[in-house]
């Protein structure tokens, strides 16, 4: 493999960063880029209206980095439209979209990238594996890795993807990648390294929650066959104030999850490949049992600013939640998948 010249200018990843009050975490995002063996890389900071330190702390980390960290300042307008906003500014070959609160592996790039250029991949993948920084899982067990150290008091989580029966390196076509997605089930856009070329013209939706699931579905298609390394090479952090976890998205998260869901059965009625449909078929699943979820919590957070609304007492709360949960499910799923058109193909 090409695993030597590290500096060909041909090889500039393009690192894009969308940034929105994570002053807790951004620290050791910017330190774990700076830590990669492969440093042939531009740093896109698209701060998106912060209201914390953030910027500050990006503007500290350009001392470092120089002009590989390029910092642009735009109103808040989401996640989609900052990323957006940072392709349009990429000068790289290659296109790493990442959280600014998740962390890298020192030898994501080094592998990732040598093999793209040998292989002439247009997009690779590899495993993740999750963590929280909050003490609410019942199986807790401290990641301690190559970069974490209890004194973070981080949980660890879950490990995806990794099948020590598999090689450490493929190259999946279409059926080969539906078998990986079924074992991993996950979506999420920094799971991937992609050629700019492929992806330049796919746009994430703004005003999405979940939006990854439109720009995977796509990107993914449009990169077969696909590199796959079966290391884990992201971690992945959950929190509880995330844009995907905060309680005062989950109405907007249902929304988006029923548009998502819509689009994809457009998506499907428009294709003739049978793999691909089987695809398709996998984000509809993985999205409606998201979207169970959020319906039913949506539902109880209303009811909770209701009573709120009233003045009601804990008790007189506890006692209408208790009430709502003895619902009938069945009827409450019958009324939400009514959102939901069914495909006519056979």
């Amino acid at each position: 493999m090409l695993t030597e010249n590290f500096e060909n200018n041909n090889w500039l990843v393009s690192i894009i960063l969308p940034v929105y009050d994570v002053e807790k975490y951004l620290d050791e995002c910017l330190m774990s880029i700076k830590n990669q063996r492969f440093q042939n890389f531009e740093i896109i900071a698209i701060n998106d209206g912060s209201t914390d330190e953030s910027l500050s702390i990006l503007e500290n980390w350009k001392r470092y980095f120089g002009n590989r960290l390029m910092i642009y300042t735009q109103c808040n307008q989401g996640l989609s439209v900052a990323r957006n906003s940072g392709l349009m500014r990429a000068n790289g070959k290659y296109i790493y979209f990442m959280d600014p609160d998740d962390v890298i592996h020192p030898q994501l790039l080094q592998n990732c990238i040598p093999v793209m250029e040998e292989y002439h991949l247009k997009g690779i993948t590899f495993n993740r594996k999750d963590f929280s920084d909050y003490r609410t899982f019942k199986n807790k067990e401290t990641l301690y890795d190559w970069y974490y150290d209890k004194k973070y008091g981080m949980d660890y989580v879950e490990s995806y993807g990794m099948d020590k029966k598999e090689p450490d390196f493929s190259i999946l076509d279409l059926e080969a990648f539906n078998n990986l997605f079924k074992r991993r089930k996950d979506i999420g856009v920094w799971q991937y390294i992609y050629l700019k070329d492929v992806i330049q013209n796919i746009p994430f939706i703004p005003q999405l929650i979940h939006e990854d699931f439109l720009f995977d579905i796509e990107a993914i298609y449009q990169s077969l066959p696909i590199g796959y390394l079966n290391n884990t090479l992201i971690y992945h952090r959950i929190r509880n104030n995330s844009i995907t976890t905060t309680v005062s998205n989950k109405p907007r998260s249902v929304e988006s999850l029923k548009y998502i869901i819509n689009q994809l059965y457009i998506l499907k009625e428009e294709t003739e490949i049978a793999e691909y449909c089987e695809l398709i078929d996998q984000f509809q699943e993985f999205a409606t049992s998201i979207l169970l979820g959020n319906e039913t919590y949506s539902g109880l957070w209303k009811l909770y600013s209701r009573c709120n609304e009233l003045g009601l007492d804990k008790k007189v709360v506890e006692k209408s939640i208790a009430m709502h949960l003895k619902k009938d499910a069945t009827a409450m799923i019958k009324q939400m998948l009514k959102c939901v058109p069914l495909s006519t193909k056979d």
